[in-house]
């Protein structure tokens, strides 16, 4: 019983909320313009902008998409959060490719849904979103436009230096997403277990209600079965018993509480 409940448990925790994604993609979007107009606008590096904002449309769209058709509790399943975490993969690839490839600081962001998939989903689709952002990584080692820069003062790295940091991500990809899978299995299975002990002291605190009843049952039965009507003094011992019959329920109540008020 308690390892049904853990994996109910885990199962339904490992589930991401439609809200979730939405939040994290709208603070990525607010980034990714900010971004776009400081370093087009104020220093005044030439890059596609146009294009660049056209990604951020794509995801701003599928925002607002998400956002009218689901309620805010609504929680996805495993291959729909995988399709929503591909997405931000390619829309990130898209802008890099854009401005400078891998060599782009920004590609450390590479990440983040390789480390929420981690989190969230199952392994095997974890490794699947893995080996599509070394494959964009990959892409993006030999293929992209030059990073934005002043002009006449073209920037080159040679392939060792966009190796490195290829090398970089996909390590560390492996390093978050193994770490946060891991101290993410181990939450649950904590937070399972909290839920069986919880749900094994209900069971025993429901027992206790019943010795409770049970007692006062009996001494209500006692009473009737040795009632004798005709002798005054043995109605007035049984009217005198219903003292005990409140200190039994008295303390069937106090044993419901008092083990509720410690939890």
């Amino acid at each position: 019983m308690p390892n049904r409940i853990e994996d109910d448990f885990g199962e339904a925790a490992r589930h991401l909320r439609v809200d979730t994604l939405v939040m994290l993609r709208w603070s990525a979007i607010i980034g990714q313009t900010f971004a776009l107009i400081y370093v087009y606008h104020y220093l005044k590096f030439d890059f596609p902008i146009g294009l660049c904002f056209v990604a951020v449309a794509t995801s701003t769209a599928l925002n607002i998409a998400l956002r009218a058709g689901t309620p805010r509790s609504f929680r996805l399943d495993d291959s729909e959060a995988a399709v929503l975490l591909a997405f931000d993969i390619l829309e990130l690839a898209a802008l890099l490719y854009l401005t400078g490839g891998v060599v782009n600081s920004f590609a450390m962001l590479f990440l983040a849904p390789v480390m929420i998939s981690a989190v969230s989903l199952p392994r095997k689709l974890t490794l699947l979103l893995g080996i599509l952002m070394v494959a964009a990584a990959t892409l993006l080692t030999v293929e992209y436009l030059p990073l934005p820069w002043r002009t006449g003062e073209p920037l080159q790295f040679p392939l060792l230096y966009r190796l490195g940091v290829w090398s970089a991500l996909v390590l560390s990809a492996a390093f978050v997403g193994l770490y946060a899978a891991r101290v993410s299995d181990e939450a649950r299975q904590l937070a399972g277990a909290l839920s069986a002990t919880e749900l094994v002291l209900e069971r025993a605190q429901h027992l206790t209600q019943l010795d409770g009843l049970a007692a006062a049952a009996a001494h209500l039965v006692w009473q009737v079965t040795t009632l004798d009507i005709d002798d005054p003094d043995n109605c007035l011992q049984r009217f005198r018993s219903n003292h005990g019959f409140g200190a039994i329920v008295f303390l069937a109540i106090v044993a419901d509480i008092i083990p509720a008020s410690l939890r």
